[in-house]
This record gives C-alpha cells, structure tokens and sequence, in this order.
C-alpha cells in the first residue's frame, strides 16, 4: 500500500534518528532556531539534514577511516605488530566484517582537505549518494507521513487497508478556529497503533553524543598520531590555551635551558655555613657551573612559545646574556643542591596537568568509537 502512495501522498522512503548531510551545493545556512543549530533556507525554512560536514554520519565514515585494520582489508599496506596481525585476523574472519566491508567499500580513494577529512563534494556525491547508500545504511523505512490533504483518488486508493486509516471530512465553511477545536478532539479520541520504524543497519549507539565533540576527538587523535606534538601542544591546536593561562609558559620543554630558567630558582637559605666557607665546593661549583653553561652557549635549542591567541612557533635563538648569566646561577645552585621550583612552577604544571588530562580523554574517546565503527557501531559517549 505505501508505494502507490509514493508520490501522490509526499511519503518519505526514510527517516534519519539523526540529521542527514544535505548536498554540499545547499543554499541552506546554520542558525539558532528554538536554542538549537538547524540549517535554513531563505524562503522554504527550516531544512531536514544539516551541512555535510556537520552530520554523524559524515564523522562515521571519518572514524573509519581511521582503523587500521579497515585499511589493511581494503587492500592498503598497514605496518602491524604480530599481536595487531593476530586481532586482525580475527577481525577479518568475521560475518560482521565482511558486510562492512561489502556496505562501506573502499573508503580510502576520496579527495581529503588538508586535515585529512573527506572533501564534502566527493562524500556527497561518490559515496553516500551512490546506489543511495547513505539511506540504506544509517535511515529506517519510514511509516506514510500525510503532508498535504489527499485527493478522493488517494482516499480511493487506500480502501484495502482502510483498517489502517481515519478518515476526517473537514467542510470549507467551517471557521478555522472550531475546525482546529474538532479536530483536536477528534485526534484525543483517536486510537492509535504503535508503529515499530524498525533500526537502521548502522545505528547511532548513544543519544548522547554530539558532532563538535567528536570533530574535536577525531582532531586530536590526528595530532596525537603524528606524534609530533605533546599533549599540550595538542589541545592549544584543537581548542586555544584558557585566559587564565596566558601568562604561563606551557610549552617550553623543562629539560631545556629554557625550561630551567622558568621553572627553578636558587634558594640560598639551604647553604649552611660550612659550605658558604668551603672554598673547594665553591670552586667545583662554578667550575660546574661554567662548564655547563660552555656547552649550552654552542647550542640552538629548539624552543616554543605562545603568540596569546593559542598558536605556538618554534624558537631556535641564542640566550641573552642576562640569560646565560641567569642559567650559570643556577647550575651553581644545582651543583650545590639548592636548586627549587620557581613560584609560577606549580601553577603551570597544574595548567598542564590539565590539558594533558583533556587531552588523553578525548584521545580514549576516539579510540573507543574507531572499535565501535570496526563493529558496524558508533557514537560512543565520554
């Protein structure tokens, strides 16, 4: 019965539990309607879907992206530890795996931006369009949806399941106000069926996830990966550094003869007064101290620094001499044991602390959702 319904009756074939990517070409824009982002389009309203970028589905395809054992079973050459060879082996046999595999298909051959995310265009148009894979994947057959008042051709039309349907005679010299008021009381009275719109093929595991947070996840395991940045360095990229944090220095290395200018300091109410009058630990101690700074003064030690507005640049110049002078200080000082945490020290570890603890929850997070998508799953929350 619904078929013939098709086109007379406005029914849509699915229904997504969550927005769908609307084409990349959509005039349609992001707003706050009712406290929530919808995309609208000037003179149709509200749009069903939101940019492609912006959809679960669109950050499924992504986190799948991301496995490695996908990779390696769509052909591609994958370095794997025996232990990773073996799960994978395991993983390949699997029922589950080859109908991800025959449902998804080679994922790895589209145009990716500069970030390695799925350029929308060929998304849209060479993967979730194709044989209308998007739907068939991730929406649900959805029950007939009447949009507009039926014709006596569709009223004729539905006479075999008639059981399935109330039909309500509205006459046009009713006034509006009385017909709504019928119409209500009509609908309370009304005894409905409970329709089971089944599950979709891939489903959204968790209703409680959204798709800033698991862009911002995906991003920073992406950073992580590289490992080319610290934890740190990581979150600044992804989120900024906080304002209270401005005037901390969280990225130069401690080991470095940056690192020991900020963090430490010579406390010499630790001296007692037999190493004050010892003129041998005092010789060895700037000869330690002299030493040290010699070998660093060669050096061009890379060094990061923030420019306020949560980016960091690499700084490879030569300490200042009120620098080296400052360093020398304070190898006498390590010599001699009374080296301590500079005041700021404690303060910018614990903002450290901080973002390191951020950073590996979203990076758990992301790992645990590129599982779940090697299971045909996804949306796993915090």
């Amino acid at each position: 019965m619904a078929d013939k319904l098709d086109t007379k009756m406005s029914r849509e074939p699915y229904y997504f539990p969550h927005p769908q990517p609307l084409v990349p070409t959509t005039k349609a824009q992001p707003k706050m309607v009712g406290g929530k982002l919808k995309w609208v389009e000037k003179g149709k309203g509200v749009r069903r879907g939101v940019g492609t970028t912006y959809s679960l589905y669109y950050l499924w395809f992504e986190y799948l992206k991301r496995s490695e054992k996908y990779k390696k079973a769509c052909g591609y050459d994958v370095e794997m530890s025996k232990e990773e060879k073996k799960e994978y082996t395991a993983w390949f046999k699997k029922k589950e795996t080859k109908k991800l595999m025959r449902d998804f298909g080679d994922i790895f051959k589209f145009k990716t931006d500069a970030n390695g995310y799925t350029e929308a265009d060929d998304f849209y148009k060479n993967w979730w369009e194709v044989d209308n894979r998007g739907a068939r994947l991730f929406g649900i057959r959805a029950v007939d949806e009447l949009k507009q008042f039926a014709t006596v051709d569709d009223v004729l039309s539905l006479q075999n399941d008639i059981d399935d349907y109330e039909i309500v005679v509205l006459p046009k010299s009713m006034p509006k106000t009385i017909m709504r008021k019928r119409l209500g009381e009509l609908v309370t009275k009304l005894e409905s069926k409970d329709v089971d719109r089944g599950k979709a093929s891939y489903p959204i595991v968790s209703d409680r996830v959204d798709v800033e947070s698991l862009r911002n996840c995906l991003d920073v395991y992406d950073l992580m990966a590289t490992k080319q940045h610290t934890a740190v360095e990581v979150y600044a990229k992804v989120f900024g550094i906080k304002a209270e944090h401005k005037h901390l220095d969280l990225f130069t290395d401690a080991r470095s003869e940056r690192g020991m200018l900020r963090d430490y300091v010579c406390d010499y109410s630790k001296l007692s007064e037999e190493q004050v009058d010892d003129e041998g630990l005092q010789s060895d101690a700037m000869a330690y101290a002299k030493a040290k700074v010699e070998w660093r003064w060669k050096q061009r030690v890379k060094s990061n620094y923030d420019d306020g507005k949560g980016d960091f640049f690499e700084d490879t110049r030569k300490l200042t001499k009120a620098e080296v002078a400052q360093l020398k200080e304070l190898y006498y000082g390590q010599y001699l044991k009374i080296l301590v945490s500079s005041p700021k020290s404690e303060e910018r570890l614990k903002a450290k602390n901080y973002y390191k603890q951020q950073v590996y929850r979203l990076l758990r997070k992301a790992k645990a959702n590129i599982e779940e998508v090697e299971k045909g799953r996804f949306g796993v929350g915090h």
